[in-house]
């Protein structure tokens, strides 16, 4: 529930003008951690691919999965994210609510643990 806070908390944190020693455009740390662990592929990176995932793993939330009745539909406005349909199928089947299957199944829509190149 602290979701619509956090923008006004970030701007009141923007405190990084400067990253390692030089003047920086970014004055939110969390887009310099966002950006230096990004695991996405360059096809998952691509907006014209369809495995295109809009955002880093470490982002900021996308969408709620309350089903609160002052929580609605129209608050969840940011772009639907690739998920995985096996899983929402799945978790459908079992009876688990609209909002927190389609929450589960774009976690499971990347692999589950991030593999770097110099950690192969």
């Amino acid at each position: 529930m602290f979701i619509p806070f956090t923008g006004i908390a970030s701007a009141l944190s923007q405190c990084t003008p400067f990253a390692k020693g030089k003047l920086s455009s970014n004055d939110f740390r969390f887009k310099i951690l966002e950006q230096s662990v990004d695991c996405r592929t360059a096809e998952e990176r691509d907006p014209k691919s369809k495995n295109y995932l809009h955002k880093s793993r470490y982002s900021p939330v996308s969408h709620y999965i309350s089903n609160h009745e002052f929580v609605l539909d129209e608050f969840n406005d940011t772009p639907k994210v690739h998920i995985s349909s096996k899983v929402l199928n799945l978790l459908n089947s079992q009876g688990i609510d609209k909002r927190l299957a389609y929450h589960i199944g774009s976690l499971f829509a990347r692999s589950p643990v991030p593999a770097y190149e110099r950690e192969l």
